[in-house]
């Protein structure tokens, strides 16, 4: 394909920088990245050509000056890495489309159903997809829990919580309703889930119009005790049960774009059970890129146009933080320096390097 410039609109978020690097895996893409932060790792790397200011999303002159940057840097699409940015993307994608193209997204409809715990869970009952029994805990708790014989210990979730947070573990009734009576000041609404004896598994998706095109599928290998956080080594594998409820999900959803699936293989009835959605690109995205897929590319192809050939990821070990998964595994995992963060970190350092000196020149 022919060279192309990209701008990303969210520099400040979490995983902007990997995405950075698997697109500067490529020969001949320029990137162009604004921010609503000054202080951003990315900013230092080789990888970028240029870096802006732009104001924070909430704030009405946002849209405008990101139509503005968009024109002054002359690029070729705009591709959102959060949450938040892909959602005004969506809303606003035909003021966007005037000025350039858009990396693919769902619609906004589905993009809610996507992101929004409760509502998924309701998507997925309606059709038949493997999830965890969900409690609305917004309404009449002592009945619904009669109702559908709700099991404890349970995991009580924010229905738009992200990266572990606002996620806890209650063992009993009394304990949901002191959590419930404690948070009841927060801006977000909750469910909860019995807990799944089993293991996680995640995929990660590029769809258009609800046909999942590229994929790869992880499963912990090292967990991070006592925590809801991404685990420190995850295994690269293939699973035909597994992506045959993706498929089905995404299908459902009608989705387009990128998106990152969490599942929980249940031990008792030996099933997969999809537990949320992330309509945005997630924390393994460069493991994702070891095992050969890489999907800020892909999807830029897929929004100019092109039809690139899909390759099968690989399987292996994906050691995310560094040696960290090593020093800490109780099993004999083969460890590689190859297979995790230090080879896109050799080739573009500057982010770390001078992220490490602010922090030791700040002590």
């Amino acid at each position: 394909m022919e060279t192309f410039s990209v701008l990303i609109p969210d520099g400040e978020a979490p995983h902007a920088l990997p995405v950075v690097r698997c697109l500067g895996a490529v020969p001949g893409i320029t990137i162009h990245v604004g921010s609503a932060r000054r202080d951003v790792k990315l900013r230092h790397s080789r990888h970028v050509s240029s870096f802006h200011l732009l104001p924070k999303r909430r704030e009405a002159t946002w849209l405008d000056q990101l139509c503005d940057l968009a024109r002054a840097t002359r690029v070729d699409l705009i591709l959102p890495v959060h949450e938040p940015t892909v959602r005004l993307a969506v809303l606003w994608k035909e003021r966007l489309r005037e000025v350039c193209t858009l990396a693919p997204m769902p619609d906004l409809e589905n993009f809610d159903r996507a992101v929004d715990k409760g509502q998924l869970a309701h998507l997925m009952k309606h059709a038949g997809i493997p999830h965890p029994h969900t409690l609305d805990c917004n309404g009449e708790l002592e009945e619904a829990l009669k109702q559908i014989g709700f099991s404890f210990p349970a995991i009580v979730k924010a229905c738009r919580g992200s990266f572990g947070r606002q996620v806890y573990e209650v063992p009993s009734a009394e304990a949901l309703f002191a959590l419930l009576e404690k948070t009841a000041g927060d801006v977000h609404e909750y469910i909860a889930q019995p807990y799944i004896d089993g293991y996680d598994i995640d995929a990660s998706v590029l769809c258009q119009e609800g046909r999942v095109l590229a994929w790869t599928m992880q499963r912990e290998r090292l967990a991070i005790p006592d925590s809801f956080e991404p685990p420190l080594v995850v295994e690269f594998f293939h699973d035909d049960p597994a992506l045959s409820q993706v498929r089905r999900l995404m299908e459902q959803l009608r989705w387009t774009g990128v998106a990152h699936i969490d599942m929980r293989y249940d031990e008792a009835d030996q099933q997969i059970k999809v537990l949320e959605i992330n309509a945005r690109f997630w924390g393994s995205l460069l493991g994702s890129l070891t095992a050969g897929i890489n999907f800020p590319y892909l999807a830029c192809q897929i929004a100019l146009g092109a039809s690139p050939a899909i390759p099968i990821s690989s399987p292996g070990l994906y050691f995310g933080r560094g040696i960290t998964g090593r020093v800490r595994s109780e099993e004999a995992l083969p460890y590689s320096w190859r297979r995790g963060n230090l080879p896109y970190i050799l080739a573009d350092p500057m982010p770390e390097v001078l992220s490490w000196w602010k922090g030791r020149a700040g002590n």
